[in-house]
């Protein structure tokens, strides 16, 4: 689950869904002052018992950052100071919102292409023919979508490795 940085009724939902005391959160934050984050890491900890506050946090942040040794911080993970933070589309935590905005636009391709399509066959009178069209384009989505995953599993290793991973990460 993801708690929005700047929407506090969607963290509330999030942390009412689900158990706080058996969740490993991870804070993401490069500078490890971004006054948002910070504000929905007080809110975490808040519905933490005192003393699991320090064994459910990890950090994402660079290693010069107020999170990197915080004594509220489990373990954390860093960011090289000279790449760019979240805003960079090549930073370690960027390059995810990337990836997800590229299997998103070609779902919505597909999307907007199947109903647009379908449409003009219905409004034809071409039931069967856009019932086809349809069942096509799902299948195509699902093939797509089984496709990234069988890839993402396959070649993991390489793909962490290209992200900056190292032997001993892995």
């Amino acid at each position: 689950m993801f708690i929005s940085n700047v929407d506090p009724d969607d963290a509330a939902k999030v942390l009412g869904s689900i158990n706080p005391e058996t969740t490993l959160f991870v804070l993401v934050s490069k500078s490890g002052t971004t006054l948002e984050t910070l504000t929905n890491r007080d809110l975490v900890m808040s519905s933490l018992s005192p003393e699991n506050r320090r064994r459910q946090l990890v950090a994402v942040t660079s290693q010069t950052s107020p999170l990197a040794h915080s004594e509220g911080v489990l373990d954390a993970f860093f960011i090289d100071d000279f790449i760019g933070g979240r805003f960079s589309a090549t930073s370690a935590v960027g390059v995810n919102g990337s990836i997800d905005l590229l299997i998103m636009m070609a779902g919505s391709l597909l999307a907007a292409g199947a109903a647009s399509f379908t449409s003009r066959l219905l409004g034809a009178k071409k039931d069967q023919h856009a019932r086809e069209v349809l069942s096509t384009c799902y299948f195509i989505a699902l093939a797509l979508g089984i496709g990234v995953m069988v890839f993402g599993f396959l070649f993991r290793d390489q793909l962490l490795y290209f992200l900056g991973a190292n032997d001993e990460i892995l």
